[in-house]
């Protein structure tokens, strides 16, 4: 993932499951 997505959305691992969190 670029860093301009990470500004954008942050990716989180939560239970082994990606979860894209719009800030």
């Amino acid at each position: 993932m670029s860093l301009s997505n990470k500004l954008s959305i942050t990716d989180v691992d939560v239970k082994g499951k990606r979860v894209l969190i719009r800030v």
